[in-house]
This record gives structure tokens, sequence and C-alpha cells, in this order.
């Protein structure tokens, strides 16, 4: 808290009674403060007293929370009007015995089912209350409600106006991490946790330096937009999540009142054209705008394919927010009116106009020429003559293998379960089926490399790249740049996934990779090695310290790589980190003894590439490296061999 309300950026986003309700905050008693806090860590709530227990605070916290409730921070028994809530607060034992009272059916057991019954009997009439007599003038529900609270020996809940301002500090803070949810009472904690896993040394953030040039919020009216932004895509995504698509169309509609609402203010969009875009993304609209790239899907589930185009002209007659979505906002627009509308020749206008959009890269850019060229090639349409308007460099054909394997029948979870080598062998000698080891595809076929001149390899995808990268430019990586650093907590610089990050560091990137293009074996080995020893268990985006294994596993990679190989992939992923952090094989492999290094895509059954993949794997062909694509075909034969 001392640490936002010092930096002078943030002056304007507090009002006096803001200042006045810290100042109160900070006059309460150490104890008080302490509950407050585990309070304030734990799901937004009505909590029992009971179920505040802090022994290390004191054995007896009652005065301390009569403390909070005198001042204000927390909301006593007293507010808790609701009775369906005063049910749910209590113990299932004292709904239990509310329901034999007001005689719920004795098969009723669960205390869900029984606060649902005790509910409707309030909603039926009352014979008695028609005649006047029973229970009384406030019927069956005040009734029910003075038997509940006498089970009641306090509760408590965060008083809303304080907690608000403390969600507020503390996504000031740590900007970059935060998330709101109101549902499992997420408004804040999250920092809140970070705070105590570094606190704790669980959790190691890089040393680098803060300068903020630019703030991100205009005023205290900026950040209170801000939250509430982030309130709708969590009630967003819980209704997406759990398949509620009515629910998640009736959030989407409010965040179209939302978007029109903002973008009606001029002095937020001045505010909001002013900030580099990587700062941008931290403001209202952009989560607004992030919020109706979501809703895309959630109109194609409804049929509104209309609806769907509309919404996708919209986000693309616009070059502010979310740009880095382009490429898909085309790629879906494309599809919709092709597929779904049956419009072949303005998704083939949608397609040329996304091609020529500097914003569309990688696997998007690659779907849109596919896309192109099939409807170019549909005889009907004649539009042949258009085909030479979409242009994508030739891509190499992509070397293949194929194994078979034996799946276990019966097996559940994501994808099949293949037989483990070993148990054919065990199988094939004789020895019956036994015990058998099951792995999934990728395992699968790393088991047959190891045997076949790869013993060592690692299935990693991307990680490979980016903990590589990581490790050899760390110091490029937390090099101070203007607004790189809000926090104190961040794994990476604000600018990672925008052409800012090569842009603002292109002297001090390109030199890095001539010198280590230059570099010996023996001398990439030595540098890898020092990083690792000199970060080792440092929080760094896309570092992945468990998957890399040890310093020695990864200074075997860099022999097998050479400094050609690692120096090309490497830079790709510089110049673009958001767009080729994915689609990287599945199977990095190599022989320390031999110095031999593949790469290998693993393809189950029913599985097929993306556009990222075959970029990558193009990509990887052409630095020369061995790299195919392994299909892999369940049976169930006996005899299972390799073929090519």
């Amino acid at each position: 808290m001392s640490t936002v309300l010092q930096d002078e950026s943030n002056t304007q986003l507090f009002s006096e009674e803001d200042k006045q309700l810290i100042n109160k905050y900070n006059s309460l008693s150490d104890a008080a403060k302490k509950v407050y806090i585990r309070l304030f860590g734990r799901r937004l709530q009505w909590i029992p007293f009971g179920k505040i227990n802090y022994p290390e605070i004191d054995k007896d916290l009652k005065p301390y929370l009569d403390e909070l409730v005198h001042t204000a921070f927390l909301l006593g028994e007293k507010y808790l009007t609701d009775l369906r809530t005063v049910l749910e607060v209590l113990s299932a034992a004292d709904v239990k015995t509310l329901a034999k009272i007001y005689h719920v059916a004795p098969n009723i057991t669960q205390k869900g089912q029984q606060v649902a019954e005790l509910m409707k009997q309030t909603q039926r009439k009352n014979i008695s209350n028609m005649f006047g007599s029973g229970c009384g003038r406030g019927g069956l529900a005040h009734s029910m409600m003075i038997r509940a609270q006498k089970f009641l020996s306090g509760v408590y809940k965060l008083a809303e106006t304080p907690r608000s301002l403390f969600v507020r500090i503390m996504m000031l803070f740590s900007v970059v991490n935060t998330s709101l949810d109101e549902d499992s009472g997420n408004g804040g904690q999250g920092q809140l946790f970070h705070m105590l896993m570094v606190n704790m040394g669980k959790v190691v953030y890089p040393e680098f330096q803060i300068d903020k040039t630019h703030a991100i919020f205009s005023s205290r009216a900026d950040v209170i937009r801000f939250s509430e932004a982030l309130q709708l895509e969590s009630d967003f995504l819980h209704a997406t999540e759990k398949g509620r698509w009515d629910e998640a169309h009736s959030v989407f509609l409010t965040v179209q009142e939302k978007q029109k609402e903002l973008d009606a203010d001029q002095d937020i969009v001045r505010w909001n054209k002013n900030l580099p875009d990587y700062l941008r993304a931290f403001t209202a609209t952009s989560v607004i705008y992030r919020l109706l790239s979501q809703g895309i899907e959630v109109l194609q589930r409804r049929k509104d394919f209309t609806g769907a185009v509309d919404l996708l002209k919209s986000l693309l007659g616009q070059e502010y927010y979310c740009c880095t979505y382009r490429g898909y906002w085309w790629e879906r627009l494309a599809l919709n009116l092709d597929a779904h509308l049956k419009k072949p020749e303005q998704s083939l206008e949608a397609v040329l106009s996304g091609l020529a959009d500097s914003h569309v890269r990688v696997g998007h850019r690659l779907a849109l020429y596919l896309r192109g060229k099939a409807i170019c090639e549909r005889p009907r349409l004649k539009l042949g003559h258009r085909l030479k308007e979409c242009y994508h460099p030739p891509l190499q054909d992509l070397p293949k293998m194929y194994l078979e394997g034996r799946v276990l029948h019966g097996s559940t979870g994501a994808g099949p379960r293949f037989l483990t080598q070993a148990s054919y062998r065990r199988e094939e000698d004789g020895d019956g089926m036994g015990d058998l080891a099951v792995c999934g595809v990728e395992e699968f076929v790393m088991d047959h490399y190891r045997t076949n001149g790869f013993p060592s390899g690692m299935h990693a995808e991307g990680s490979v790249v980016s903990s590589l990268f990581a490790l050899f430019f760390w110091e490029i990586l937390f090099m101070s740049k203007p607004d790189a650093f809000h926090s104190p907590y961040q794994a990476m610089p604000l600018d990672l996934y925008t052409d800012n990050f090569y842009d603002r560091r292109k002297l001090e990137i390109d030199k890095l990779f001539e010198d280590l293009s230059n570099k010996s074996v023996e001398e990439l080995q030595a540098i890898a090695e020092e990083s690792w020893m000199t970060h080792e268990g440092v929080a760094c985006i896309g570092m992945s310290w468990e998957r890399m294994r040890s310093a020695d596993c990864v200074k075997e990679l860099v022999a097998c790589m050479g400094p050609s190989v690692l120096t090309g992939i490497l830079k790709r992923y510089a110049h673009s980190p958001r767009h080729t952090r994915s689609g990287f094989p599945d199977l990095t492999l190599w022989n320390p003894v031999t110095g031999a290094f593949k790469i290998c895509e693993v393809k189950g059954p029913g599985d097929r590439l993306s556009q990222k993949q075959i970029l990558w794997l193009d990509y990887l062909l052409g630095l020369g490296v061995d790299a195919e694509v392994c299909h892999v075909k369940a049976v169930a034969a006996k005899r299972l061999m390799p073929s090519s």
C-alpha cells in the first residue's frame, strides 16, 4: 500500500475519501489489521464466527472483529437480512435441525437440497397467515429467519467500500497480474498471494529498473472503469467455461453497450491513443475489445453468422485495440463469409485485405492464403485469374515417418494411451501381458527414437525455444527501457509480445546474434551454463527450469544444435515472440555421443498439423535441421513395425 501511495503517478487516482479510509485503516490495532488481511484473502462471502480461527494472531479474535465492524471495515450480522444467505451460512447440522422443525421430508438429506426445500416452503401460501394466525405478521419467512439467526454466534463479511479501495491498490501495485472474480473473491488476492510467495522466498523475480514515463490511468474513474471491465471479463469466462452460452451472450450484450460508452468519451479516446500499445492493453477499452473478440464465438454458437461478420468488420475497422488479434479476425471473417454465409467472392476480398494487413503474421497469414487459394481454384466460381493476388512464400514438402502403436482399450483421459515398447517386448518374449506400461503418443514416439539413435530428448514444444532465448538473452530481456517495467512482480517486459520489443532493442539484439554466431560450441556452452547458474529458479516468461532439467542438459543440447542452428531458431523467436512462441514441434531429440540433432512433430490418430507447426517445420528444414512429422496409427496387431 505504501509503495502505491508513494508513487507520484498514482496521486490523482485516490479521492479524499479514499485517503481518509486509508488513514483509518492505519489507525487500527495491529491484530485487527492482520485479521482483515486474512479475511481479505478469503472468498467474498458471509463467514460464520466459528470459521474464523487464527491462533497465531490471538486465541480470541472477537475484540478485533468488533473493532473492524465498529470502524466499518466489516459488516456484522445485522446487515445479513436475506433468508437464503442465512441458511447457506449455517452449518449442515443447523440446517438439518431447521429442516426437522419445518417438516422437510426426511429423505432430503443434503444441505443444499434442504435449503432449497425450506425456501420453497416460504413461497407457498400459508393458510394460517391467510387467517391472521400462525407465523404472525412477517409470515413463514420471517419466523424462519428468527429461528435461523438464533444458530448464528456472529457472522461477518468485508464491507464493499474499503474492500474496493484495497482491490484497486493491489491492482495498481501489480497491474500486469490483475484479474477480478467476485464469485471466488479474487479481487487483489492474486497479488497478495504473490507478495506472500516472494516474502517466503518461494518466488523470485528478476532484477530490473522500473522507469515509468507514462501513467496508465488518467484518473480514479479510469481505474474503476478498468476494474469493472475486468469483472465483466471474469463473468464472461465463468459462463463460457461452464458452457452457459445464454449467460455469456447476456454479458456480451453488456460489453457492447460498454464499448459504445467508452468510444463516445473523447477524453478516454485521446488518453488511450497517447499510450504506447503495450500499455494500452491495460485500459478498460482494451479489455472490452478483448471481450468483443471472444464474443465472436458466442455469436457463432448461436448461428448468428451475420452478427459475427458485422462484429468482425467493426473490430477490423479500428487499429488501436487488440491489434495482435487482427489475424484471427480476418481469418474468422473469411471463414464466416465463405463457409456459413456462402459468399466466396466477399470472403476472397477479406483474404486479400488480411494479407495486406501488416498486423497479420505467421499462422494466420498462411491460413488466409490457403483459403484464398481454395476459393480461386473452385471451377464454378471462375476466379482462377485472381490466384496471383494471393501470395505466400512456397513451403517445402515435410518429411514424414509412420509408426503403429497398440492402444490400451478402455483408457481414459486426453487422447489415446499407447502401450510402451517395453510392454511389446514382454509380450513378444512370451512373458504375457503382465504389468503393462502406457504412455501418451509423444512419449510413445520418443521411446521409439530413444532406441533408434536419439537417447536424449524432451517433449517440451516451444519451451525449448523460449528457455534458450531466456538463457542467452536474459540481460536484454530485463534491460532498462522506458515503461518496460511498471511493477516489481514482472517476469517479462511489458512490450515483449509487441513489435516494440525488437524495435526498441534492435542494436543490442542484432549485436548479440552476431556475437553468438561467431562463438564456438564450447563458448556457447559456457554462456548457457553461466546464465543457468546465475538465474536458476528465477521467474522468467518462457523459462522452464524443470523441463530443461539442468545446465548439463542444456549444454548437451547446445552442442548438438551448433551455433548456426541455435542462432537461426532464436532469431525467428526474437523478431516476433508472440507469433512464434507456439507451433514449435513436440519433440527435441539429440545424441550427445554422435552430435546428432532432430526435431519431430507428433501426430496421433485424427490429428493434423496447424499452420504455425507447418511454418516452424519449414523454417527448421531451411536451417538444415533434421526435422520430420511422425504419424502414429493405433492398431491391434501383435507385431508392430515402423515404416517410412
